[in-house]
């Protein structure tokens, strides 16, 4: 059976995104490659 691409969306504070926006420019990258990483690193209680 084929999956289908599932979109979902992540909610972070300005501060946040301005760093996750540096992190990447910093290492080449866009700030989605990241998003598994924040995503990760977050509890889903």
């Amino acid at each position: 059976m084929a999956e289908d691409n599932v979109r979902f969306s992540i909610t972070l504070s300005p501060y946040d995104f301005r760093k996750l926006k540096l992190w990447a420019k910093l290492r080449g990258r866009p700030p989605a490659a990241f998003a598994a990483q924040i995503i990760a690193a977050r509890r889903l209680d």
